[in-house]
């Protein structure tokens, strides 16, 4: 646990600190680690180098600043953190396939964030405080999520159906109270709801309790215990 709350430190370090020089060493100082044991560690949960991680953070944001803004390509370089244009010319086009001019005068699509693997980013909301310092619990919110969740107008069902779910074994990731299932099941098919909170699912198998086409599952969606290609649909509705 320790080792997870060094490591979500030095990403608030990353995160904060992008337009500045970021170097190896400075991490490993903030750790507490060298810089072989930091770079061991950071590789053991995100399957990447720091520096690399920094060199993708920067590459996203500036994606997000061509995107967003007007603001003249050299200066969003430097403002993410690239030494020079030329750098950061190279490493945009290493990352996107194209260069920055044309990626802002092209239709991509707007570029997603970057968060390591899904295990780092996962330890990451586990590890975050809040609440005066209490971890944030889910099951305290279960019986107000199965009161007042559900308020999603009939419309949005129908276009579901349209999309094909109905009638189609479905898994429902980060089913909390079962909404989805409870709107969909009537429809047909199978559905398994997994969510990683016990105390969600108790209300959402109280909730469905009457369709026998609905399973809940107590699982983590990063590890869920099924085979691979086992569902013709997933789906995650609010997570």
């Amino acid at each position: 646990m320790q080792q997870k709350k060094i490591i979500c430190r030095v990403l608030e370090l990353i995160d904060n600190s992008l337009g500045e020089k970021l170097t190896l060493q400075k991490l490993a100082d903030l750790s507490g680690y060298s810089l072989v044991q930091l770079t061991r560690l950071f590789n053991e949960f995100a399957d990447i180098t720091p520096m690399r991680y920094v060199n993708t953070l920067r590459i996203i944001r500036s994606a997000q600043l061509l995107s967003d803004t007007d603001k003249r390509i050299t200066d969003i370089a430097f403002e993410c953190g690239f030494e020079s244009l030329e750098v950061f010319e190279r490493s945009f086009k290493k990352y996107f396939g194209v260069t920055a001019f044309r990626f802002r005068k092209s239709c991509f699509a707007e570029p997603d964030p970057f968060y390591l693997s899904a295990k780092i980013y996962y330890e990451r909301l586990r590890t975050m405080l809040i609440d005066g310092g209490a971890r944030f619990d889910w099951g305290k919110t279960a019986e107000q999520y199965a009161k007042y969740r559900d308020l999603y107008p009939s419309e949005f069902w129908e276009t579901m159906k349209q999309m094909g779910v109905n009638g189609k074994r479905v898994l429902d990731i980060g089913t909390g109270t079962g909404v989805l299932p409870l709107n969909m099941a009537d429809n047909g098919g199978e559905f398994i709801g997994a969510d990683i909170s016990a105390e969600m699912l108790e209300q959402a198998k109280l909730k469905c309790e009457h369709l026998p086409n609905v399973k809940f599952v107590h699982a983590d969606a990063h590890c869920l215990p099924f085979e691979d290609s086992c569902f013709d649909a997933v789906t995650a509705l609010q997570c």
